[in-house]
């Protein structure tokens, strides 16, 4: 049979705080239909296909970044650095450099047309990076799960949550979903540079050097530009390993 396919979005507090490890989850499906009564799976698919919009981004202008970021982002996300200094001898914030450039490909969504908004923000405000004047800020704890349908409604499959790195502008009434990445990936932290430069983290899970004593990964962090949407990575080439994230 034809599959139907619905995105549910939602928060996971998990991973959010790398400090304290959150072990709880919050339902986002609540807010994102404002409550309707969608009763069958095409209705929820034409629903999603509504709400986005793709972002046109111009790929020819590349601007080349002649420095790092180390010292910034010791000073800015100094939990993040400490924690991992503890966990993992082997890293070391210095040994960062610029190692690759691409473009996000961002899709936009209305909030008003999703979502309570001051639903929202009671909920989720502490789990969001606001701006210097709080009109806009960074959503990294979103993810979304797809389900499969059938021709009567029933869920025939479910796959992997995939995590979000989103834009929300209040003051445009605007979601912007910038960055969707697969389950071996996780959006840890972020700072704002300035109204429209920011700077987050991402750990990549390494499973081939992973074994039952510890777990493998790598760590980046990324300087994205949210007028031209391009996009800096800075890694090490170090593999970190580590026991638990407690």
């Amino acid at each position: 049979m034809k599959n139907n396919y619905f995105f549910i979005f939602f928060i996971i507090l998990l991973g959010c705080d790398t400090e304290t490890q959150t072990k709880k989850a919050i339902n986002y499906n609540d807010l994102i239909f404002n409550n309707q009564k969608l009763d069958n799976a095409k209705k929820y698919s034409d629903f999603q296909d509504d709400l986005t919009t793709r972002i046109e981004v111009d790929t020819t202008r590349i601007t080349f970044v002649e420095k790092n970021y180390n010292s910034i982002v010791n000073n800015k996300l100094n939990k993040w650095t400490d924690y991992y200094k503890k966990k993992c001898p082997n890293f070391n914030i210095n040994e960062f450099n610029q190692c690759n450039i691409w473009f996000l490909s961002p899709y936009m969504m209305n909030i008003e047309e999703y979502t309570d908004e001051q639903k929202f923000i009671k909920l989720y405000k502490n789990y969001l990076i606001w701006n210097a004047d709080s009109t806009k800020a960074i959503d990294l704890c979103s993810n979304d799960l797809m389900l499969d349908f059938d021709s009567l409604g029933n869920i025939t499959e479910d796959r992997d949550v995939d995590p979000h790195f989103a834009l929300m502008d209040f003051t445009n009434k605007k979601r912007i979903v910038l960055w969707q990445m697969g389950a071996i990936s996780v959006f840890e932290e972020g700072f704002w540079l300035d109204d429209n430069n920011l700077i987050i983290t991402v750990r990549w899970t390494n499973f081939e050097d992973s074994d039952n004593e510890s777990f493998a990964f790598n760590l980046s962090y990324y300087l994205v530009n949210l007028t031209t949407y391009q996009i800096n990575e800075f890694c090490s080439k170090q593999t970190y390993r580590i026991k638990n994230f407690n």
